[in-house]
């Protein structure tokens, strides 16, 4: 399933590489970057996922999205989340009416734990 900018690309199972070691840090925001996060998002609605990371899908870079957009309908890009960032005080479960189980299923295992 191909959305208007993106498309899912194969999901990276449990024991390949990158799953198993730190990603690199994004320092680039750019159209390369805008695309994998489109392809990320097309993959997540075609898995019926709710929070792939790049890696998933064999990207090495510290990159995820979560399909719970602002009331503008805005996504963020972060370089990071400090330490000191205040916890959420609802769960995504929560905002964005998800199940837990929905939220617990890791693509790269393909089961819900």
């Amino acid at each position: 399933m191909q959305t208007r900018s993106g498309t899912p690309r194969p999901i990276t199972r449990h024991g390949e590489q990158v799953l198993h070691r730190r990603c690199a840090e994004v320092t680039m925001f750019d159209d390369g970057l805008a695309q994998l996060v489109a392809d990320m998002f097309a993959g997540m609605a075609a898995a019926r996922g709710v929070g792939p990371a790049a890696n998933q899908i064999g990207v090495d870079a510290r990159v995820f999205v979560v399909d719970c957009p602002d009331a503008t309908g805005a996504h963020v890009v972060a370089p990071s989340i400090p330490a000191s960032a205040p916890a959420p005080r609802t769960t995504r479960a929560e905002a964005c009416g998800e199940d837990r189980a929905a939220l617990l299923k890791c693509l790269s295992i393909g089961v819900a734990r």
